[in-house]
């Protein structure tokens, strides 16, 4: 800080209060990192789950169209 205060006693509030800004806003600055931190790896991991679950749809949508004519082969029924 560049300007000192030296009026008594209010002059050393007001330095312990800008002391005590100062630290809660690198404190404030610090936790926003860690929790930016911490919501940047829960969106990688619902974005991998939801992959995830796509792709098991997905396998799950082709055997049940699949599954009729996997029936009718198991049974020996033939179309003609």
């Amino acid at each position: 800080m560049a300007a000192k205060f030296n009026n008594g006693r209010h002059g050393s509030l007001l330095e312990q209060a800008l002391a005590q800004l100062i630290l809660n806003q690198a404190q404030f600055v610090a936790q926003h990192v860690i929790l930016e931190k911490e919501s940047i790896r829960l969106k990688k991991e619902s974005d991998d789950r939801f992959e995830r679950i796509e792709n098991l749809l997905l396998h799950h949508e082709r055997m049940l169209k699949e599954l009729p004519e996997t029936i009718r082969k198991k049974i020996g029924y033939q179309q003609k």
